[in-house]
């Protein structure tokens, strides 16, 4: 891993330790000690100026080492029961064997995507750089390697692998503060088997076998010490209890009993001849059989048919919600299924039968075996209840958390039609999601510092918030507004099939997880015709009851006192955002077309300028006493730019001015700023002399993407350079890669 130490995620150690039963001032100690880093590098008697660690753990206590520890040893249960996994600090080996090439590739390629989402949402990243494949096999020559994926890249084969000491020389030094020979006896010769037999593959036989011979005939001497020294020794041998008090009855019972034996499985001479660290310090070194599916059984004594239907239904469930698979593509591959599956059947109980003749029993006995064996088909069994679209999402609504979306009447339309928007409570789904967790003061984001703005919590609209401040521990919510067609807006569905969406998103949830899919919530879904006409007011009238209730508190299952909730932002494009706010949506001629200040249009179109001093900012203030001049005016349809009063200003906290509306960084800048600038800017660079226009449209075009950016390949560049076109992320891309164009 890249930097492991460097980009441990500080807010995930506290949730570990949350979720491992820690209370009370550890917690708040260790919170403590993680947070506000700042460290100087010093050359001489210079020092420089100060550097903040953001995240990480700090360098040189040992404190961090245990911290990081816990962090990083999550990522070995994120294996496929078929994997195995070796880690080193932050040096992970995982590998399959299997005679079948496809499956190996198939476990592990399973395996590097769940490692790479559990270190994308924990703050670590993977170094292609520093990961590499290894191919053993048996076959001579030219042979199949498996081809694997980590970040949308192949990664590399070593041909050649030099096996050394190094680790033997380093661990057969360690005493342990032990001074007793025993000791230090026992402790070499146990890390010598775990390094020269643990790690080497059990097929290589004749060096194996001479490996377990040369050790283990050291292991038996040193047994043979302390019988001659008058001690009772045990067999070392697994399930063998013999005692022995001399030399001669132990050789005569490990050649007579134990000749052909291998000690893999030998147990320990005596508690007290191991090192009290020898179990925590070779765990590190040798390999960890990952097969948790041995650990499931031994816990689980009987089969669960219920965990068996819970987990089918899971998959069509994903299928649908996840990967966007239609029910009726799911119903295909349900119906396709249960007839391969009877066709499995019928093989199995032909083959069972002709086995069962065989063996010479009754063929009365093989049927009623066949027909109870078959009727008990877990397979069959749960297709019941999954067995329609219908059948499936009654099961998901009954055993999934679900929340019913409410059916909101807004009246009659201009066709004299009942019109409806649809609203998910926003009270019911957090109860639900923070059901029987109590969230601990280390769950809100903190701020940094003033120099380095790197979460919300570093804004002025945050920290100047009265709610927040006062109440720290509150849920931060965040809403997002959008627009869209459902059907390709052309002909007579243009505009007739849109759909304003309004979704939720908890500020507490950290950055790099905070605006990916799953941890937003729908909230809202209104036909944009509907929304028009019948005016914000009323569509968003029962969000913005939910949004007091939560400033008020809820009592939520759990939690001792009430959970308290604020609206920070809503976010959106600019026709959107102006649209909540009561502002002019009028871009191409109106006179005041900013929501944050009161510039006009000719000030800002000037040769020279006017500087942002000389511009008022919009206020509460400002915000209101437009408004009333409207009221007291109604012949006028703006004020500065403001139309209505937004429906979200009747929260106590919250205000459009404050300002609460951010601004759209895609729509700004990649879609007014970037596409112009960059254009003009290259169009210098070419009339400089450093490139010709022809060479940089040729490498622009040529240029070999990789990974995401293979999905975001920008279109070729305009011959006369007057704008970059194409959407927003193939835009960013130019910007990101402009430098390896010309190499």
């Amino acid at each position: 891993m890249e930097n492991a130490y460097d980009r441990t995620w500080r807010y995930g150690i506290l949730k570990d330790l949350y979720h491992l039963g820690f209370r009370g001032n550890l917690p708040v100690f260790i919170q403590n000690f993680l947070k506000t880093r700042v460290f100087q590098v010093r050359v001489g008697s210079t020092l420089s100026r100060d550097f903040y660690q953001r995240e990480g753990v700090p360098q040189g206590s040992v404190l961090s080492v245990v911290l990081f520890i816990l962090k990083i040893n999550d990522i070995v249960r994120q294996l496929p029961p078929t994997v195995k996994g070796t880690l080193f600090v932050d040096d992970f080996q995982i590998s399959c064997a299997s005679a079948n090439m496809s499956t190996v590739e198939r476990q592990l390629q399973i395996a590097i995507r769940k490692i790479a989402d559990w270190t994308n949402n924990n703050g670590f990243v993977i170094s292609n750089q520093k990961t590499i494949c290894m191919h053993f096999c048996r076959k001579r020559g030219l042979h199949f390697d498996p081809e694997i994926i980590l970040n949308g890249v192949a990664l590399p084969y070593a041909m050649v692998l030099s096996r050394r000491n190094n680790v033997y020389k380093i661990v057969r030094c360690i005493t342990f503060g032990s001074i007793d020979k025993c000791n230090n006896s026992v402790w070499h010769s146990l890390v010598k088997h775990n390094i020269y037999i643990c790690s080497i593959d059990k097929g290589i036989n004749s060096v194996w076998h001479s490996l377990v011979k040369s050790i283990y005939i050291k292991l038996r001497a040193h047994y043979k010490k302390h019988l001659e020294e008058g001690e009772e020794m045990v067999c070392p041998y697994e399930n063998c209890q013999k005692k022995f008090i001399n030399v001669t009855s132990f050789s005569t019972h490990i050649s007579r009993y134990h000749k052909s034996e291998i000690l893999s499985n030998a147990t320990p001479v005596n508690d007290s001849l191991v090192p009290s660290v020898l179990d925590n310090s070779v765990s590190g070194l040798v390999d960890n059989d990952l097969n948790r599916s041995a650990e499931t059984r031994n816990e689980t004594e009987q089969w669960d048919e219920n965990s068996y239907l819970r987990n089918l239904a899971n998959f069509y469930l994903k299928l649908e919600s996840k990967c966007l698979v239609p029910a009726s593509t799911i119903q295909f591959i349900v119906n396709e299924m249960n007839n391969i599956n009877e066709l499995g059947k019928e093989y199995l109980k032909d083959k069972l039968e002709q086995v069962c003749s065989e063996a010479g029993l009754a063929e009365e006995s093989v049927k009623q075996v066949c027909t109870e064996l078959f009727k008990s088909d877990p397979f069959v069994s749960a297709h019941g209840p999954l067995r329609t679209n219908y059948f499936r999402k009654e099961y998901y609504k009954q055993n999934f958390d679900y929340i019913e979306p409410e059916s909101v009447k807004l009246g009659r339309n201009s066709s004299n039609e009942d019109r409806y928007y649809y609203y998910v409570p926003i009270i019911e789904s957090l109860k639900l999601k923070f059901k029987g967790k109590n969230v601990p003061n280390f769950y809100i984001p903190e701020s940094t510092n003033n120099r380095l703005y790197s979460d919300f919590t570093d804004g002025a609209v945050y920290q100047k918030n009265k709610f927040f401040k006062s109440n720290p521990d509150a849920i931060v919510i965040i809403l997002y507004q959008d627009a869209f067609q459902i059907v390709n807006p052309l002909g007579s569905a243009k505009m007739k099939y849109k759909i304003l969406g309004v979704y939720l998103v908890l500020g507490n949830v950290p950055p790099h997880n905070r605006f990916k899919v799953d941890p937003m919530q729908l909230v809202l879904l209104c036909w944009e015709s509907d929304f028009k006409e019948f005016g914000m007011q009323k569509v968003f009238s029962r969000l913005i009851s939910d949004l007091k209730q939560l400033e008020i508190g809820i009592e939520v299952d759990g939690f001792e006192t009430p959970l308290k909730g604020g609206l920070l932002c809503i976010l959106g494009d600019n026709l959107g955002s102006h649209n909540i706010g009561g502002f002019s949506e009028n871009f191409s001629s109106g006179v005041y077309f900013c929501r944050y200040c009161l510039i006009q249009r000719k000030h800002w179109f000037k040769a020279k300028p006017i500087s942002d001093e000389r511009v008022p900012k919009r206020t509460v203030d400002s915000y209101v006493n437009d408004l009333e001049h409207l009221k007291q005016h109604p012949n006028l349809k703006f004020r500065h730019g403001i139309k209505v009063d937004s429906p979200f200003n009747q929260l106590r906290y919250f205000h459009v001015c404050n300002p609460g509306l951010p601004p759209c960084l895609g729509h700004d800048l990649f879609e007014g700023v970037i596409q112009y600038d960059l254009a003009l800017i290259l169009k210098q660079l070419v009339r400089l002399n450093w490139f010709s226009l022809d060479t940089l449209i040729k490498e622009f075009g040529h240029f070999k993407y990789q990974g995401y950016d293979l999905s975001d390949k920008p279109n070729s560049l305009p011959t006369k350079l007057n704008k970059l076109g194409g959407p927003r992320c193939s835009k960013l891309v130019p910007i990101e890669k402009f430098t390896l164009y010309n190499y």
